[in-house]
């Protein structure tokens, strides 16, 4: 979906009354949709692309002017000053990822990760375009309404050996574990969240077929309250 959006025009309530009546309210119950709504009718003059749960996918425009000269920082301000607009709570923060490199021009791409309560979640991310001297578009996906206990039940070691028994019946052989991390908040491809151990673990494909086979190296998340794999990444697949 995609709307433009101009501060004070009479076509703005109906417009977006007329989206908002579509969404479903049921994982969003903590977004508060009338301060959602103040803080898009803020913004002056913009292009907004809505996802299906009616956060922005994309905010093209004259979003805010640079807070300073240091693009990472200037990113984080902007979206605290927006944060309204992704219906972000107290519990949720935004974490930079990587280096910022300016081009020869100014011009700078921040890309942002989301955190909950402290916590890494894996999934949601932006990405923030900024000019010399303003930001012009953010884009990616957020997730708000995050509500979970974020203390493990499983060990670590639990965690280990579930993610071994997974590869060993739907991945591969020869499972080896080569890291687990502390628990992160994993979003799947439903939007439901799951605190889990990411688990990576390098295998052998078992395919007799020798086009198929192959290393396999995949971060698994195990649900670190009542176990089982929430997810799967593959991250390299080589031929032998």
């Amino acid at each position: 979906m995609e709307l433009a959006i101009k501060r004070g025009s009479p076509l703005f309530p109906a417009a977006f009354l007329l989206i908002f009546t579509c969404i479903s309210f049921a994982a969003f119950a903590q977004c508060d949709r009338d301060k959602q709504k103040q803080a898009i009718d803020a913004l002056w003059m913009v292009k907004i692309q809505f996802d299906r749960l009616h956060i922005p996918s994309s905010i093209e425009g004259q979003i805010a002017q640079r807070s300073s000269g240091d693009p990472k920082e200037s990113a984080l301000v902007a979206l605290k000053a927006i944060a309204d607009v992704y219906c972000v709570s107290h519990a949720d923060g935004f974490v930079v990822d990587g280096n910022v490199e300016p081009d020869e021009l100014g011009r700078s791409d921040v890309h942002v990760n989301q955190t909950y309560r402290g916590i890494e979640v894996v999934g949601p991310s932006l990405t923030v375009h900024l000019t010399h001297d303003a930001v012009t578009l953010i884009r990616g996906w957020f997730r708000p309404g995050i509500s979970m206990s974020t203390d493990p039940a499983l060990t670590s070691d639990q965690a280990l050996q579930i993610a071994l028994q997974h590869v060993a019946k739907q991945r591969g052989v020869n499972g080896i574990v080569k890291g687990t991390r502390a628990p992160v908040v994993f979003i799947d491809e439903h939007d439901a969240a799951y605190l889990a151990y990411p688990v990576r673990v390098e295998y052998w494909v078992n395919s007799k077929n020798r086009y198929l086979g192959g290393r396999g190296l995949d971060d698994v998340f195990v649900n670190a309250i009542s176990g089982g794999v929430v997810g799967v990444r593959p991250l390299i697949h080589k031929d032998p």
